[in-house]
């Protein structure tokens, strides 16, 4: 520990990424910094330090943390309540590891921990002995620094909770502040919550946030589906609503707002559909009464494409433009601008039918200000052939872009299409079959599934049913160059990285008809993926044909890759049922623990009797992490059969040991995920235990034990949750209100409380 005067004071400055691969790339290193942390320190309290599976575990903890504190500089991880922070982003707020991490934290009295780049196992070493020391004798001998006192902890330096820092003060005193954020936060708030994942939940971190990042990106993660599109467009329309209240500054266009210049940029970089509906979003806010003409604020910096198509947006919804916004629009100058840079004439019919409209109505006087006014003379004195120009410049493009080479291949597919269908010569057939066959690799790299999926649907009746033997055989030809592996290959990495844009749903009803080779190409691309997405590209095309999916991967749970074989146990598991368990009962004895592990999930996710005696012998065997795995696994999949044995390891009588407490902890829960009130008389039995000589681990576990009492039905646990509200325990007694409250909002009507 680097011994300085000001330890207990030490200043947590933020930390920003400094690596190359960006900040998304950085927190992700973080992330795994972690787990592997918590893994080395759990792995320390079950084995000595020079066994083998500790230092395993110790070895890749340290490679993970240097290369995490590479990113930034240094790494300083913050520990709050209920997780962990870096800067003012937090590490996944809804995972149990970190939550369990910053507990073992905070319990030992640390509020941050540095680590710097070049720390050593040795250092390390020393930490994880800090983190395993009982927390009551930490406080007993004087607190984290007197403990670390003997360690050589120079390159982890470990940032004490300073309770001088805290007074007392009337709780009046203690309120949130009323103000919104700034205007000029905005953004930056929308970056935090965007990195950390927290879009749809969360208070904003404030000011402090990290500084702005690229739009252009940020439009990336939200075309990709990747953040919470709603939450984003609420950031861009609060902040449109607020710049548009300001009032406004007078006859010079205002200075843009660096905020609001990165939305519109994001707004820009957006696809199309996306971006309509982000700029029907400002539009309304724009017309807002509470608006009151503040179009320069909120407009200040949006190029003018983006105005135009706003205004042809509302146009198009049938959305009345008031006379002040299209006066601020003129003055602006964005309809001054030649139809090369924005195409606005197009228009020019519908705004003067509109025009036709308001004067037959006899409320010109009343409606059109001075400067609406000038527009509309303006229209008036326009050339015919003027505003006829836009028009016939938008045909002569259409008419370009139809005979561009990519268009002409999908006419000339469809023609000669149609020429095998309409043709009565056997030759002209062959003729046209042939040379519509060389254009099927065209149509694919262009991303035409459309065209494709016509012509399948075309050929397939006539190579299985067509009356001339003759017809049948050409039209087998084409259809057997849609099933070549060649072909599946194409239009399987068409449709996952797709070059064009194309149509999602016809290309997988393309894949569906390609049946057992677009299969084959997937699962070999599965291997070839560096991380595996249950919900990407690859799994969709899998469940337009699951039975040859799960046939298919079957036959692969013999290659030499222990990943690939746990990506198709998943697929297994996904897609197959019962039936399959014979094949999958093998890979308990495989040689690779994540395997095994999958094996058994996917046994127990059918009910197998050979999984569940499995997970049973696991259970009653030495506590490890694979049995620590086998039990959530046993939770997750509500093994009821277990229920007898978890019960009795969740009375078992043990010593104050760590790894004794956590396995029965874990049994506790997971009798609480699976539900079965037969656990009942044991929970009511350690429930009620009154002496021990451990108090402190009865107490432990009693807290657990009410705290999956979340999982069983109200009547089974009521008596017990009547106990727990007389518990002198106040943490217990929380916890039973607010599950009695819970239940109380599930079934209205049900008496809650103490009688």
């Amino acid at each position: 520990m680097v011994d300085t005067p000001s330890f207990s004071q030490a200043t947590l400055a933020p930390a920003h990424p400094v690596s190359d691969d960006g900040p998304a790339q950085g927190f992700k290193a973080v992330c795994d910094a972690m787990m592997d942390l918590n893994i080395a320190r759990k792995n320390m309290l079950i084995y000595p330090s020079h066994h083998e599976q500790a230092r395993r575990s110790l070895k890749r903890a340290c490679a993970t943390i240097r290369e995490a504190a590479g990113c930034f500089a240094p790494l300083t991880i913050t520990v709050l309540p209920d997780r962990l922070m870096v800067d003012a982003h937090p590490l996944d707020p809804k995972s149990g590891l970190f939550k369990e991490l910053s507990q073992t934290l905070k319990l030992r009295g640390i509020a941050a921990v540095t680590f710097q780049p070049d720390l050593t196992d040795e250092e390390l070493v020393g930490l994880l002995k800090l983190m395993n020391l009982d927390a009551e004798r930490i406080q007993a001998e004087g607190g984290i620094e007197k403990a670390a006192a003997g360690l050589s902890l120079v390159r982890i330096v470990l940032h004490p909770v300073d309770y001088s820092k805290l007074h007392v003060t009337n709780e009046e005193e203690i309120r949130r502040s009323p103000d919104p954020p700034s205007a000029q936060s905005t953004w930056h708030l929308f970056v935090s919550h965007m990195l950390a994942g927290t879009l749809a939940a969360g208070d904003a971190p404030g000011e402090s946030a990290q500084a702005p990042y690229n739009p252009a990106a940020m439009a990336d993660l939200i075309n990709t589906n990747q953040v919470d599109v709603w939450q984003a467009m609420a950031y861009y329309k609060d902040l449109i609503a607020e710049s548009a209240r300001a009032p406004a500054s007078g006859e010079g266009a205002p200075a843009p707002n660096p905020a609001l210049a990165n939305f519109h940029q994001l707004v820009q970089e957006l696809n199309p559909a996306l971006r309509r509906q982000f700029l029907s979003s400002a539009f309304d806010q724009c017309e807002r009464p509470e608006a009151a003409g503040g179009f320069e604020a909120a407009m200040a910096g949006m190029q003018a494409d983006l105005v135009v198509e706003m205004l042809r947006d509302a146009n198009a919804r049938g959305k009345q433009i008031s006379p002040s916004l299209m006066a601020f629009v003129r003055k602006m100058g964005i309809l001054d601008q030649q139809s090369e840079q924005v195409d606005w004439s197009k228009d020019f019919g519908d705004l003067q039918a509109g025009m036709r409209s308001l004067l037959d109505r006899e409320r010109y006087e009343t409606y059109v200000d001075g400067a609406y006014d000038q527009i509309l003379k303006k229209f008036a004195e326009q050339p015919a052939n003027q505003v006829l120009t836009a028009p016939m410049e938008n045909l002569r493009q259409s008419i370009e872009a139809s005979l561009e080479e990519p268009h002409i291949t999908i006419l000339v597919a469809g023609a000669l299409n149609g020429l095998m269908d309409a043709s009565a010569d056997v030759e002209e057939y062959r003729d046209w079959a042939r040379q519509l066959t060389f254009l099927l690799d065209e149509l694919v790299a262009l991303g035409a599934f459309g065209s494709l999926l016509k012509i399948y649907d075309a050929v397939q009746p006539c190579a299985a049913h067509a009356d001339d033997a003759q017809r049948r055989k050409i039209s087998a030809l084409v259809h057997e160059h849609f099933l070549s592996p060649d072909f599946a290959a194409k239009a399987v990495a068409a449709f996952y990285r797709p070059t064009h844009t194309i149509n999602a749903d016809e290309a997988l009803a393309l894949l569906k008809r390609l049946g057992e080779a677009a299969v084959v190409e997937t699962l070999d691309l599965l291997g070839a993926e560096a991380a595996f997405d249950a919900k990407g590209g690859l799994m969709r095309i899998l469940v337009h044909a699951a039975p040859l999916a799960v046939k298919e991967a079957l036959e692969r749970l013999n290659d030499p890759r222990p990943r690939y074989v746990c990506r198709m146990l998943v697929i297994i598991r996904l897609f197959g049922g019962e039936e399959d368990a014979d094949s999958i009962r093998g890979l308990l004895a495989h040689a690779d623990a994540e395997v095994r592990q999958e094996a058994l999930a996917t046994l127990l996710n059918f009910n197998n009797h050979w999984g569940i005696a499995h997970l049973r012998q696991m259970l009653a065997g030495e506590w490890s992490e694979p049995a620590a795995r086998a039990m959530q696994l046993a939770g997750m999949y509500k093994v009821r059969e277990v229920v007898p044995l978890l019960t009795e390891i969740a009375q078992r009588i043990g010593g104050p040991r760590e790894a004794d407490l956590e396995r029965r902890e874990a049994a506790l829960r997971t009798l609480g995920a699976i539900g079965d009130p037969r656990a009942m008389a044991a929970l009511t039995h350690i429930a009620e235990r009154r002496w021990s000589l451990a108090p402190k681990v009865l107490s432990r576990l009693k807290r657990v034990l009410y705290e999956s009492l979340e999982g069983y039905p109200y009547e089974a646990v009521r008596e017990l949750l009547h106990q727990g509200l007389r518990q002198k325990n106040s943490e217990i007694a929380s916890i039973c209100e607010r599950l009695m409250k819970r239940y109380h909002r599930s079934a209205p009507g049900r008496p809650v409380g103490v009688s």
